[in-house]
Order: C-alpha cells, then structure tokens, then sequence
C-alpha cells in the first residue's frame, strides 16, 4: 500500500461517537438496567461490589454514551433508593456488573445504609406534612375570601368596578417597542452569562438563599432558578419557581457571580 493510500484509508476511518452531553441521572440508571440486567434492577436491588465504577466505565467504554462523571452520578442516585439501602444488611452478598458474588457488606456499611434511609424517610415524612399544610392554609384561606366576595355579592347594588382598559377595548391594538401596553417602557430581560455561573459549598449555602437548578450536567444548558427551602446533610430541598420542588446535592446547584463575569471581561 502506497504512503497516499495509507492516509486515505485513515482518513476514511469512522469518527468515535460523541458522548451524550444533556441526560439526567435517572437516564443513567435507566441505561444501566437495560445494559447490565444482572447487576442494575429497578425493584428489589442488591448490593454492589466495592469499586464497582470503574468496572463499569470498563465495559461500556466501547459505546462512549455516558462519561465516568455521569455514570457516577447514576451510581450515587441508584444507591440512596430506599430499596438499594434497605438490601444493605450486614453479611448480605455485594454482586459484580455480571451478577457474580463479589464480598458482602460488613457491619459499618450496613449501619451507615441504615442511618442514611432513616434520615431520608425523616426529612420526606417532614416535608409531605409541610405540604399539607400549607395546602390546609391555602384552602382555608380560598374559603375565607369566597365567604367574603359571598358577603360583597349580597350588599344592595354591588357591581363590579369598572377598570378602563388602556387600548380602549380595541383587540387590534398592539404596543410599540417602548411602550408595555401604553403604561410606559418595557422592562428589560435580565441575561445570564454561562460563565457567572459556579457551584457553592454546603457551608455557604442557606435557607432562603437564590439558586439555580441545571438539568442535565452542559454547562451552558439553560437554568432553573429556585429558593432554598431545607439543607439536610449533603443534600438541599429546592423549590424551583415552576412550582416544583426538588432535591438536589450540591454539585448540580449554581449560584450567579456578576463579579466573576466583570473581571472576565476585563482580562
């Protein structure tokens, strides 16, 4: 083979496939049971071997679909389940990613399984009675304004008040560029730049505090932002403006730091 054969059939070589760059840590989970059935069980989980994760970036490196990093991040999800801790009992039998025995878990690691699903079912039962109560407030409080518009209602001529409607009821009307439905400028839309973003530490974080919740782990995937509303451990309950509530580890939450954004532009 000639030296300009050699390099057209190196050239012609099939590039590697791209890892995934969006997913979540559910997705990986979900991979993995489909992948290695004999390992990963979505009920009735056994527990792993120690070490297991570079195991398995071994035997799926050839797909190149997950990094080790998210991989990882499935593992941590899949082991704090309360299936996978409640398998974890002193001298129970760990498994490799073929199912094959692989050790047993000793005396600490089952206590530590142990304490962690009892922390973890304490701060769900708390935060499911939070919930309900504040719907009970909420509802209390629907009630007493219905009981109030009631009694509205039944005074001698009450209307309901007349509010002028800026376009003069015209369904045409469209404001310009400077006007926000005739009542004066539009606000500006506050951008975020990628790099202004960084992850906190647990020590600096605090009930109340403004964070940003990432799906996925790109870094300049778009954010979601949301309110601290309980710190336990290692792990923060968000309430995401969505109205949803999650919780989270610290490595997927973001804080904005204008500050790093202006000296990056300055260098």
């Amino acid at each position: 083979m000639t030296t300009s054969e050699t390099t057209n059939a190196q050239t012609e070589q099939p590039k590697p496939q791209q890892a995934a760059k969006l997913y979540t840590a559910q997705e990986v989970i979900d991979y993995l049971i489909e992948k290695l059935p004999n390992c990963f069980f979505k009920e009735n989980a056994k527990p792993l071997k120690i070490g297991i994760l570079n195991d398995l970036v071994e035997a799926l490196k050839e797909e190149n679909k997950y990094s080790k990093t998210a991989i990882r991040h499935g593992i941590q999800l899949y082991t704090k389940s309360w299936d996978y801790l409640g398998s974890c009992v002193e001298g129970a039998t760990r498994i490799d990613i073929n199912g094959n025995e692989a050790g047993t878990v000793s005396a600490e690691h089952a206590a530590y399984a142990k304490k962690t699903m009892e922390d973890s079912k304490k701060a769900s039962e708390k935060k499911q009675k939070e919930k309900a109560q504040k719907a009970k407030e909420k509802k209390e409080a629907a009630q007493a304004n219905g009981n109030k518009d009631q009694r509205n209602n039944d005074k001698k001529g009450f209307k309901k008040p007349f509010v002028k409607k800026p376009n003069g009821g015209n369904r045409n009307f469209k404001p310009n560029n400077n006007n926000r439905n005739g009542k004066g400028p539009m606000r500006l839309k506050r951008t975020f730049k990628p790099e202004g973003f960084v992850n906190p530490t647990i020590e600096s974080l605090s009930v109340g505090d403004r964070v940003y919740v990432q799906i996925g782990y790109d870094p300049t995937a778009k954010k979601i932002s949301g309110r601290v509303k309980q710190i336990v451990k290692d792990e923060v309950y968000v309430d995401l403006i969505n109205g949803a509530s999650v919780n989270l580890s610290v490595d997927n939450l973001y804080i904005y730091d204008e500050s790093r954004v202006t000296s990056n532009k300055e260098e």
